[in-house]
């Protein structure tokens, strides 16, 4: 289980700062024609939904153990 403050910084990792950041490795990285960009973007954007998977399912389970409380 994790905190409240842990979960709400993971979230806003997960929604804002993992997609600016894979913009703007996208877009700089398509200027200097750096030829493995797309791998990067891929392996980035997968390991962001893993984490935004196990957020939603531990979101959940707080709300299910939370209402029975």
């Amino acid at each position: 289980m994790v905190s409240n403050k842990t979960y709400n910084v993971l979230k806003w990792v997960v929604i804002i700062a993992v997609p600016a950041v894979m913009t703007a490795i996208g877009t700089i990285g398509e200027a200097v024609e750096f030829e493995q960009i797309g791998l990067y973007l891929t392996i980035i954007g997968a390991l962001n939904t893993c984490l935004g998977t196990m957020l939603g399912i531990s979101n959940k389970n707080y709300k299910k153990r939370e209402s029975t409380e």
